[in-house]
């Protein structure tokens, strides 16, 4: 059976009575979440999900080459109509919602998938932005997922249909880091099996008995592969409610989580750790050396892992987080700048000043609706292989041929990388960015002693203050863009 879904549904079907009783997704909301059936739901009414969803499928004639949108926010509803469509050889088609009305308009006429799930607040919003649903919906029906509770159905089983390798499964359509047009991230059933199997090697799973602390939703997928729990985090409650909710009980406590150093910082600098964590990954390269420090030091028993990736090849690189903390202190570098050891399933080649390429089973092949960034991201050697470009200026160590190092994204000048990371030791801080080799943009009241770089190092910075923008899908990242636009639009940036 070749079925994303079929390890899946396989493990699910040979569940005994007692498991399927077990809870496989909670909506971290509060200490009642737990037990709250509009929060939480068991393996065995998952199951129920994803065949209500099945029969919601069907009723609106789908074939194997038709597709459904989901614009939800993660829920049980979300998860089970994932799995209910895959394993129907539905394809299941994401797109940020922050992307511009206009290109979401256009992806929805040029892709034309049969349904789009939206629940009514999310409706509402595009709407007020600009969406013009009435038009979609000459061509596109759109529902709440919600609807698919309500499903009335006679069937005991998932169905499950045998695809070929290449059938389409999920498509993300994501602004990237770099921003511009929207990139279709497209892959296979296979590439997800493929994806499935190689994050499950490299990402510790802990015991299946205690839960996943999910930062990252797609997450979930993986931990319902494995029979693992998952608690999703919900970022978007009072500090006084996630303090509250380190209260549940010892049984309800999650063990390993994965985690982008945005987050981080806020659950160090608020103390929002479990004591029950016993295996953590940090994703991301561009994580402080001082939360590093702080996070080991506060959860010493905790086995720290550092790993690096992107949205088309996930994981790339990964290391012992204590040891990428120490290589990368030797090198005076304010950041975790060192990778660890890139994974076997990797193969790479740099081009044009240490510009990684890479290939593998797991990465996503050839964009969606976007040949340009095909031409500048994307190329097939003679061997037909398809090789993609990171965008990362990347490092091989000298001195221990297995370590990667971050230098800079592709866009940035390898001298005014290393030039604010100087600057960011001499005032303790990541809160600014260099911009035309002059200018030093600093991040509204959040650095001191800054004049002092320019005494110390003989440079002739000018100093702007404003308010830095945060990339909308990596907060660790600056949006240079987004900020220099703010202060030239605005005026706010202020001369120092």
């Amino acid at each position: 059976m070749n079925n994303c879904t079929y390890h899946l549904i396989s493990k699910l079907n040979d569940l005994s009575a007692q498991q399927l009783k077990a809870n496989c997704i909670v909506l971290g909301k509060n200490q009642d979440s737990f037990l709250n059936p509009k929060e939480s739901v068991s393996f065995e009414d998952f199951i129920h999900l994803i065949i209500k969803s099945q029969s919601f499928i069907k009723k609106h004639n789908f074939s194997k080459l038709d597709s459904i949108v989901l614009l939800e926010a993660p829920s049980p509803e979300l998860y089970a109509t994932i799995v209910g469509a895959l394993s129907l050889g539905i394809q299941i088609i994401f797109i940020e919602p922050w992307l511009p009305v206009l290109e979401i308009e256009t992806l929805l006429g040029k892709l034309k998938p049969k349904i789009l799930f939206c629940n009514y607040l999310t409706k509402k919003w595009l709407q007020f932005r600009g969406l013009n649903l009435e038009k979609i919906s000459n061509t596109i029906q759109h529902h709440p997922l919600a609807k698919i509770l309500y499903e009335s159905h006679k069937n005991k089983n998932i169905e499950i249909l045998n695809l070929a390798d290449d059938h389409p499964g999920i498509c993300t359509f994501t602004s990237g880091t770099s921003g511009g047009k929207s990139k279709g991230v497209q892959r296979s059933h296979q590439k997800l099996i493929n994806q499935f199997e190689v994050i499950s090697k490299h990402r510790p799973m802990g015991d299946l008995k205690h839960y996943d602390y999910v930062i990252f939703p797609n997450l979930v997928l993986n931990n319902l592969s494995n029979l693992k729990p998952s608690l999703i985090f919900q970022k978007n409650k009072s500090l006084h409610e996630h303090k509250t909710f380190l209260n549940i009980p010892k049984s309800c406590q999650p063990d390993t989580m994965a985690i982008n150093p945005g987050t981080l910082k806020f659950i160090l600098e608020n103390e929002l750790f479990f004591n029950s964590f016993r295996h953590i990954k940090v994703g991301g390269a561009l994580l402080d050396c001082w939360i590093a420090q702080n996070c080991i030091k506060a959860l010493p028993q905790t086995n720290w892992s550092h790993i690096y990736g992107s949205t088309e090849a996930e994981p790339v690189a990964i290391g012992n987080l204590e040891q990428c903390l120490e290589e990368s202190l030797k090198k005076n570098y304010f950041q975790v700048l060192c990778l660890g050891n890139k994974i076997n399933e990797c193969d790479h080649q740099f081009k044009n000043d240490q510009i990684m390429w890479i290939h593998g089973k797991h990465v996503s092949e050839f964009y969606v609706e976007n040949e340009k960034a095909n031409l500048e991201n994307k190329f097939t050697d003679i061997d037909g292989k398809i090789w993609h470009c990171l965008g990362d200026r990347i490092e091989l160590d000298k001195n221990n041929a297995k370590y990667l190092w971050f230098l800079g994204r592709q866009s940035q000048n390898l001298e005014d990388f290393l030039l604010e990371q100087k600057f960011y030791s001499s005032v303790k801080s990541s809160q600014a960015f260099l911009y035309d080799k002059k200018t030093m943009i600093l991040n509204k009241l959040k650095i001191k002693n800054y004049r002092q770089f320019n005494n110390i190092n003989n440079d002739s910075l000018t100093f702007i203050n404003c308010t830095i923008q945060r990339d909308r899908r990596h907060q660790s990242r600056i949006d240079r863009e987004k900020t220099l636009l703010q202060i030239h639009k605005s005026f706010k940036g202020i001369l120092i």
